[in-house]
């Protein structure tokens, strides 16, 4: 087995039941049965299901201001697009993170979404999928099944991080605009004339991003200031 592709999935599951699973998962492939691999596809699709729901959670999503029902009957169910999203950019509004962050969001989840279809071929067994399951090795499977799950897991974060950056770079900018259009009390008190030389910005850190806000915890001014 690929050591490499198992650390990076356990990497983003959380401690206790989704790791618990995904080992109880891993020994399905140690049982000499034709439906250990259909088995296993089942167990990975529920745990994406439980993984999604941590990163997007019921109460989370419905209050996001993008959310709209997808199912006019059952106006309260949330889709697995709808959860990937606000994983990805919490209660951001999708046409905010397109226009003024260029991520396009409705591309990202479409390709996450057929990673999901791809891993979920073998949960419905045809006479096809029966033999072909018995073909297979465990490191085939691993390879194959594995590594779609884990490049599903990294896509999630690696775009999650990408919205981020770009939130750093605008809040970076935003902030700068007001402190140079904000009057500073004290040196006006002290001097009748000065300007600012310079102004940074270090450690602006995003907490989280969720339904309502955006945490921000880290922010420091550094500036040069000449009076006369």
């Amino acid at each position: 087995m690929e050591d490499n592709i198992l650390d990076n999935i356990k990497a983003h599951l959380s401690n206790g039941f989704e790791k618990d699973f995904f080992e109880e998962a891993i020994k399905n492939l140690e049982v000499h049965s034709r439906l250990r691999l259909s088995n296993f596809s089942y167990a990975i699709r529920e745990l994406i299901r439980e993984v999604l729901s941590r990163m997007g959670p019921d109460e989370k999503v419905r209050s996001s201001e993008w959310f709209e029902p997808h199912f006019e009957e059952e106006p309260q169910k949330i889709t697995k697009k709808q959860r990937m999203t606000y994983a990805i950019h919490g209660g951001i509004n999708p046409d905010y993170v397109l226009k003024s962050l260029s991520i396009d969001i409705g591309a990202i989840t479409k390709d996450l979404n057929d990673k999901i279809n791809r891993l979920s071929k073998y949960t419905h067994v045809t006479e096809k999928i029966f033999y072909e399951d018995n073909e297979k090795s465990s490191n085939d499977i691993l390879k194959h099944e594995l590594s779609i799950f884990s490049e599903f897991l990294t896509a999630i974060h690696d775009c999650k991080t990408r919205v981020i950056e770009a939130l750093y770079d605008r809040l970076s900018n935003h902030v700068i605009d007001e402190f140079l259009s904000t009057s500073i009390t004290k040196i006006d008190e002290l001097s009748t004339h000065h300007y600012v030389e310079d102004i940074w910005i270090n450690e602006v850190y995003i907490e989280e991003i969720n339904d309502t806000n955006i945490d921000i915890i880290g922010l420091w001014i550094n500036n040069y200031i000449s009076r006369f």
